[in-house]
């Protein structure tokens, strides 16, 4: 006879835990493909940067747009960069997409706390 349950999925019945999702990607997520090429000389990069598009239907593997190649293919060995998602065109609340390298460093402000130090700026000014 069967009973129902309720707010407990399949998988919580049969195994009695709650699934896990961690392994699930950000579409849209910059990655990184590894090139399998056997003649890749000693300064070839390798890896190729693309954008995860979803998973392979096929065998165990991601699908991936490889810019280098302009095409999608499929991979198991892709590393995926999940804080790096491209800002949608219309979305004002998402933050911007900056890359590490485009970051101009800020003037470090130094505060007189705890330094020993009791000049006002204006007195060190005039020294």
């Amino acid at each position: 006879m069967l009973r129902p349950h309720e707010n407990k999925t399949p998988y919580e019945l049969w195994f009695g835990k709650k699934a896990s999702a961690k392994y699930f990607k950000v579409f849209g997520s910059k990655c990184y493909i590894k090139r399998t090429e056997e003649n890749l000389g000693k300064f070839d990069d390798r890896a190729d940067e693309g954008i995860f598009l979803g998973y392979s239907i096929k065998s165990k593997a991601y699908k991936c747009y490889n810019k280098r190649l302009r095409k999608i293919v499929e991979s198991a060995d892709v590393k995926i960069d999940e804080l790096r998602v491209p800002p949608k065109d219309n979305d004002e609340n998402f933050p911007e997409y900056i890359e590490a390298d485009e970051v101009e460093e800020q003037p470090k402000i130094q505060s007189n706390n705890g330094s020993g130090n009791s000049h006002s700026d204006s007195e060190i000014e005039e020294n």
